[in-house]
């Protein structure tokens, strides 16, 4: 319940407290705030994680994941480029940003990155439903989707 949420946002800002460094800590604290509903207050925690350490892989990608859940697709796929520009073997960013233009109608760029995924990870379930919804939105098919 609410009880365990609180216990862990006090253990997660007790260890911020004994190491500001702690971005493992202070990226699982955004996203329980966001889990919480939280979502401002989860977002500028991570933002704040990833000004003094835009490397953080983790933070950008829990970054990324809110921003698309806003529908703020744009923003979204910065964060997931970041991701993919530190870590070009994380299938999940990647397949996220082909959702995100895939969603914006980038019909062309979608397929490019889905079957980038699937080059990395051959039969992923998602990038294979949403390379073939690309496709056909690009002939001119049906409202696509993932």
């Amino acid at each position: 319940g609410l009880g365990r949420f609180e216990e862990a946002r006090q253990q997660y800002r007790a260890a911020l407290a004994l190491d500001p460094s702690a971005h493992d800590a202070a990226t699982a604290l955004g996203a329980l705030l966001v889990a919480q509903g939280r979502v401002e207050e989860g977002e500028a925690t991570l933002r704040q994680v990833l000004a003094v350490a835009p490397e953080w892989v983790e933070a950008q990608y829990a970054l990324g994941n809110l921003l698309a859940r806003q529908q703020r697709f744009a923003a979204a796929m910065e964060s997931y480029l970041q991701v993919v520009a530190l870590d070009p073997a994380h299938v999940p960013a990647r397949t996220h940003l082909g959702n995100c233009l895939l969603v914006t109608g980038r019909f062309a760029e979608a397929i490019a990155v889905y079957e980038e995924v699937l080059r990395q990870r051959p039969g992923e379930s998602t990038a294979v439903r949403n390379l073939a919804l690309a496709r056909e939105a690009l002939r001119g098919g049906a409202d696509a989707g993932p």
